[in-house]
């Protein structure tokens, strides 16, 4: 266990999308390294322990769901926005709606998820 790793252990994390590859490997990672991580998602994750349901377009799902990890762990160390969504479509076929939705996710989501862990 190299020195990054091994000062995971105990550390209390939050990963959004991580049911998906990129946010389950995340998550696979902090866990081997000690550390609890909890998987902020809409899509139902594999391991539903690790899982809480999260729709990062709406403040207060996030908040809910925030608040619910500090109380259960008491602190939350490492804030990881790994969710993400794209509508392949060349830019004069994409819908207002499929835009206004990657970036709901995407970016509005940080801020959300950001602005209520930094309490």
């Amino acid at each position: 266990m190299d020195s990054v790793t091994s000062s995971l252990k105990g550390k209390v994390a939050v990963v959004t999308g991580g049911s998906g590859a990129i946010g389950r490997a995340i998550m696979n990672t902090l866990i081997q390294s000690g550390a609890s991580a909890t998987s902020l998602d809409i899509s139902e994750a594999s391991d539903k322990r690790n899982w809480m349901k999260c729709d990062l377009r709406d403040a207060a799902s996030v908040s809910a769901v925030v608040q619910s990890v500090y109380q259960k762990k008491r602190r939350v160390d490492l804030v990881i926005h790994a969710a993400g969504i794209s509508h392949d479509a060349v830019v004069w076929k994409m819908s207002v709606e499929d835009w206004d939705c990657v970036q709901a996710v995407n970016l509005r989501g940080a801020l959300l998820l950001l602005r209520q862990a930094v309490r």
